[in-house]
């Protein structure tokens, strides 16, 4: 029988006795805090925050959860669009403890807790001289960018975050502590690489690291909004033909009212052509040099930096508090038409705080057979993601509206899918459309294998219903 929200206090009294580390009720000084997230849209308040330190005190939880029918949550860096690291009077598992990192550079491999930090890992891989294929902005934690798939500056020259995925340790549904790779539980290891947090409670990722830096060269090149259209065709143009050392991310934004942003383009609409070579940045200077030369951009920003300060240069853009919302898709190319749709919808733009991103695949990322992972848009030319944030109290609908319009004027050119980790309120068909229905079905046929009563369903969640 369901534990009704007010019962679930005693169903998990064992629970607190059972944890290494603690379960925080309401009332508790720290409990506001735990439950704080990125997304401030959604105030949730669990029934409880089991803060874990283990392996095994994940298994506790899970198995409590289990047993008295407890809705569960997974927080690790709190970064999920819908707060998927929160839950309705539920159980929330809460990894920010577990953070530890073990770089061995003899073998170029990492191992990272699944509370770890992005900027944590690049951090610890770096003084190594080495990176792992994180995001871009460096609060994020490792275990949703890593399981939806995580794109970065090293996209093109290494792949995706999950292209240097070594193994998995997780908890599963019912309590087991297992280990999945390419020679252990191979088809949940294929699963967890795109198929998100569906499958079992991540406590530890080993990756593979690459000899990356200390020294980059990368961009952002600046351009008003009137210029962006055609340096965006420059960009496709250029792209046809760019080494894979080279990753590129066109961000329409709204320029910032400070330095080093001149004061023609400060509070509006502008174009960043934000790349990063993950090469010698002398190679790197020449490389994107063609790049450079298009228009007349209202600053150039781009030159040598140490990838450490290059990985967290969008830390600024995340705007933590705010409500956000977000949606993503997939494109055949960057035609002119996309261009437009992109270009003109941007012009009327809701929010000072909004993006809308373009990022062209290939290199590494697109050598990966579409079916080796979860992740199959390995064969797009471009991902999108438009990202809105508002302050609290101000019309969700109108910048929300704006968002939708922005993706309804890009599906004529989309293949269909989208990104899983930029994927917001669309509900149960949004996620089935991010995948093709082979990917989809076969992620099925996984979650009846490792959870077959969903228990790890407040996520992007794979149904395992038929409707």
């Amino acid at each position: 029988m369901t534990i009704q929200a007010l019962d679930i206090p005693a169903a998990l009294r064992g629970l607190a006795v059972r944890l290494e580390g603690e379960l925080l009720t309401p009332g508790h000084p720290e409990y506001d805090a735990a439950r704080t997230v990125w997304n401030g849209r959604y105030p949730r308040r669990p029934a409880a925050i089991a803060r874990c330190l283990s392996p095994a005190d994940v298994a506790e939880a899970v198995l409590c959860a289990g047993e008295h029918d407890v809705s569960i949550a997974v927080r690790a860096g709190g970064y999920s669009a819908l707060s998927h690291g929160l839950v309705e009077g539920g159980l929330v598992i809460d990894l920010s403890r577990m953070r530890a990192i073990s770089v061995d550079p003899s073998t170029c491999t990492v191992r990272a807790e699944a509370g770890a930090l992005a900027g944590e890992v690049s951090a610890a891989a770096q003084a190594h001289g080495l990176a792992v294929p994180v995001g871009t902005i460096s609060q994020v934690g490792i275990g949703g960018l890593t399981l939806g798939g995580g794109l970065g500056w090293l996209l093109r020259r290494h792949g995706l975050t999950i292209d240097s995925l070594l193994a998995v340790e997780l908890v599963t549904a019912d309590g087991r502590q297992i280990t999945a790779s390419a020679s252990e539980h191979a088809e949940l290891f294929w699963a967890l690489r795109g198929g998100g947090g569906n499958f079992g409670v991540v406590t530890a990722f080993t990756y593979r690291a690459h000899p990356v830096g200390p020294m980059v060269f990368g961009g952002p090149i600046v351009y008003p909004l009137a210029q962006a259209a055609g340096a965006l065709r420059h960009l496709r143009e250029f792209m046809a033909g760019a080494p894979d050392a080279l990753t590129v991310f066109a961000v329409l934004a709204t320029a910032p009212l400070g330095q080093p942003f001149p004061e023609q383009v400060r509070g509006r609409p502008v174009l960043l052509v934000n790349f990063c070579y993950a090469g010698p940045v002398v190679e790197g200077a020449a490389a994107v040099a063609a790049l450079r030369a298009y228009g007349e951009p209202a600053v150039d920003l781009s030159g040598p930096r140490p990838y450490l300060i290059h990985n967290s240069m969008s830390d600024g853009n995340a705007h933590p508090g705010k409500h956000h919302d977000v949606t993503s898709g997939a494109l055949h190319d960057l035609n002119d038409a996309a261009i437009h749709a992109l270009v003109s919808r941007f012009a009327m733009v809701t929010s000072p705080l909004a993006t809308a991103q373009v990022v062209p695949l290939g290199g590494a990322a697109g050598r990966v057979e579409p079916g080796a992972t979860a992740f199959a848009h390995r064969r797009a030319g471009y991902l999108y993601w438009i990202t809105q944030a508002w302050e609290p109290g101000d019309d969700a609908a109108r910048h929300t509206t704006w968002m939708r319009g922005l993706k309804a004027a890009l599906a004529p050119h989309s293949t269909g899918g989208a990104y899983v980790n930029a994927l917001g309120d669309e509900g149960a068909m949004g996620v089935r459309a991010a995948y093709p229905e082979p990917t989809y079905e076969r992620l099925r046929a996984v979650k009846w294998v490792y959870d077959p009563a969903n228990l790890f369903r407040s996520n992007h969640n794979i149904s395992l219903r038929d409707d």
